[in-house]
């Protein structure tokens, strides 16, 4: 299968019903997908997603776009998590949750207009702990532009 099929796949997945949405699931639930495409997709595709980032927003801008009528949303999200895997999890706090957990926070622009509203940028945010554990950052694949630590409300890593 080619990386359309397992992105295809992927974004299945993560639109699906299931809770969680990790690959193993993923793979379990969406007809046609494998474990080890999937896998390999996400951990060792080259692609630049910050391309695809600006061409949404350029596509979203063309339809949702006006300078009276549109808005720009920025908004921060946590994702409780068990483990210490993923990348910038640790105990911070969560807005999700209303108090310090363990989990990954992310801060989206969305561009919206009326009843419609699409994804035009998201960072994930990187504590200061992850950025000081180059083991850590090599084991998660996290590129080097990308280790430095910013607060959340500073620009994009790697951009």
């Amino acid at each position: 299968m080619n990386s359309v099929g397992h992105a295809r796949h992927y974004l299945s997945g993560l639109l699906g019903t299931q809770r969680r949405k990790n690959l193993e699931v993923i793979g379990q639930d969406v007809k046609g997908s494998d474990y080890q495409g999937l896998e390999r997709f996400i951990s060792s595709s080259l692609w630049d997603h910050h391309s695809l980032m600006d061409q949404v927003a350029c596509d979203a801008n063309a339809l949702l776009g006006d300078e009276k009528l549109a808005g720009l949303y920025i908004d921060e999200r946590s994702f409780l998590k068990k483990g210490h895997a993923s990348v910038g999890v640790q105990r911070q706090w969560s807005g999700r949750a209303g108090k310090v957990e363990n989990c990954q926070v992310g801060v989206y622009a969305c561009l919206g207009r009326d009843t419609r509203v699409c994804l035009t940028d998201f960072c994930l945010y990187l504590p200061e702990a992850w950025t000081q554990d180059s083991a850590r950052l090599d084991k998660a694949k996290v590129p080097e532009q990308c280790r430095v630590h910013k607060t959340r409300n500073t620009s994009r890593p790697g951009r």
